[in-house]
């Protein structure tokens, strides 16, 4: 349960890979978007390096169950929102996804009852992710028409084990489905400063730009206090 101004809201926290997320539903939400940044910022601790005020971690999501699928234009079962809070600057960041936030929504929307499955077996949810517009199957064990508990997966870097969900990115949203590069191959950056950039453009789940470490001087081995000068 998080506070707000005086209003307790209820939220939900998720371990969800190498992370954790604190799920809202839309519906406890104003319905003014506007209004969410001040409640998430608060919910996190966002000014306080520590998040000693707040729940201290920075991923944030806004789950919507949509009652009539077909009426969807994406055919989803849920709307997932992603919000990653910058704790130092009281910031709110809406643009791209997560895998590891991604991870929380099926199970929550079967635990939550926003959507049914069968009593045991697998279930996959249908989510439509606000942050990039693309679909994303989840798919992962019920028991008793709850998301099962059964920890069987093991993640390096974390301890212990947790239970599977896959995620299968159906709609990557790029301009020919069949190519995740919508410039070709190779594109060349022109970057201000320097010569031009040898440059690949590639859009699958989110977009990113790669380049040769090379290009822009930097090597395997540089520290990333460095990156931002390169």
């Amino acid at each position: 349960m998080e506070e707000h101004h005086g209003q307790a809201l209820p939220g939900s926290i998720n371990p969800v890979g190498t992370r954790k997320a604190l799920v809202f539903h839309a519906r406890d939400l104003p319905l003014e978007r506007a209004q969410w940044d001040a409640i998430f910022l608060a919910a996190v601790g966002s000014a306080n390096r520590f998040g000693l005020n707040g729940v201290g971690w920075r991923g944030i999501v806004a789950v919507k169950g949509l009652r009539d699928r077909t009426a969807h234009s994406s055919g989803a079962d849920v709307d997932y929102t992603l919000a990653r809070v910058q704790v130092q600057d009281a910031r709110v960041d809406y643009s791209g996804n997560c895998g590891n936030m991604s991870s929380a929504i099926g199970p929550f929307a079967v635990d939550e009852g926003l959507v049914r499955t069968p009593g045991d077996g697998e279930a996959t949810v249908r989510i439509h992710n606000t942050n990039t517009c693309k679909i994303i199957h989840s798919t992962f064990s019920v028991r008793q028409g709850r998301s099962a508990e059964a920890r069987t997966l093991a993640i390096p870097g974390v301890d212990g084990t947790g239970a599977p969900v896959r995620l299968d990115f159906i709609s990557r949203g790029a301009p020919r489905p069949e190519t995740c590069c919508p410039r070709k191959a190779h594109t060349v950056a022109e970057v201000p400063g320097r010569n031009a950039v040898q440059a690949s453009l590639v859009d699958a789940s989110n977009e990113y730009v790669f380049v040769s470490a090379t290009d822009i001087g930097l090597v395997g081995t540089t520290r990333r206090t460095c990156w931002a000068s390169a």
